[in-house]
């Protein structure tokens, strides 16, 4: 992808050290991960639903659109403090078409990103459960401090559109740069194992309900040592497990299994993961045994009360 989202120096786009610090509680966490409901015990790949469409657009050529708050709570509207209720969403953007219905908006021109989550379009007007805007080229990460947050709510009542409260571009793995064998930042991970009312940085919340299961915001790593020349991976799971190895992963959500996220090409004409990423499985040989958990640092506590969900 050009113009990679970001600073160089962000989090997103740095890579993991060598000899990292691996958290005590690593070996039970990757143990944990093993009893996951998902059909296979090993890492998913999100390309055709569950994942972001993402349409880069300049707003100095087309409109901007009024975009309504879909659910209204008494004391947040869904809206983060920085959006003003207008975007360039041009005529042709489709969320995608699962529940979620995330969608993200880059303009060009003025460097800012804007993250939806649940957009609807109805009756000729755009609504939204979750709206936020953040700089193309800025750290990615935000700060906790505006939102406010009420004890046991969920975070899309405030504007990120991610359940740990990160951006919808951090860890999204664009075609272009899948397609040139190589990723240069972490990739954005979901399970359905995730720790119940803990996170670390750069989460800023959760919506995780299993107790002692893996934070959201933490860093999960393909072993670097690992020869991934005796898994005859396509090109594209190396590239993946590559990245895997060099960046590491981090848990921004909780899913109906243990996956990665590729950008949403369903509704961009001429496009698609075909060819490329035929199976979401593309990563099954690796398993989960070879990976490991960063040390967690400064866990916080806070975060939407749920159960666990029977998927």
């Amino acid at each position: 992808m050009k113009n990679r989202p970001f600073s160089p120096g962000s989090f997103w786009n740095t890579p993991i050290q060598d000899n990292p610090e691996i958290d005590d509680k690593s070996a039970s966490y990757i143990k944990l991960l093993g009893t996951t409901v998902s059909e296979k015990k090993a890492v998913y790949i999100n390309s055709t639903k569950w994942t972001i469409p993402v349409y880069r657009v300049r707003s100095s050529q087309i409109p901007m659109v009024q975009v309504f708050p879909l659910k209204v709570r008494e004391s947040h509207n869904g809206f983060a403090p920085n959006f003003d209720g207008w975007a360039p969403i041009p005529p042709e953007a489709k969320p995608d078409s699962e529940e979620d219905s995330h969608m993200c908006i880059i303009d060009e021109d003025k460097e800012i990103v804007y993250d939806f989550f649940c957009i609807r379009y109805k009756e000729g007007r755009i609504l939204t459960r979750s709206a936020i805007t953040y700089p193309l080229y800025g750290s990615g990460v935000f700060d906790k401090i505006p939102f406010i947050f009420e004890p046991g709510t969920s975070v899309h009542d405030y504007g990120p559109c991610r359940a740990a409260g990160t951006a919808l571009l951090g860890g999204l793995v664009m075609r272009d740069e899948l397609a040139s064998g190589k990723i240069s930042h972490k990739l954005a991970l979901a399970t359905d194992l995730n720790q119940n009312q803990e996170f670390v940085f750069p989460a800023i919340w959760t919506d995780g309900f299993t107790d002692g299961g893996i934070p959201e915001g933490a860093v999960v790593q393909l072993d670097p040592k690992l020869d991934l020349g005796k898994f005859d991976l396509c090109p594209a799971a190396r590239t993946l497990a590559v990245a895997m190895q060099e960046y590491g992963m981090v848990n921004v959500d909780v899913a109906g299994g243990i996956c990665i996220y590729l950008e949403n090409l369903n509704n961009h004409p001429g496009l698609s993961w075909n060819g490329m990423v035929d199976s979401g499985w593309i990563l099954e040989k690796l398993g989960l045994e070879h990976l490991r958990v960063m040390k967690l640092e400064d866990v916080k506590f806070g975060g939407l009360k749920r159960t666990r969900v029977k998927w």
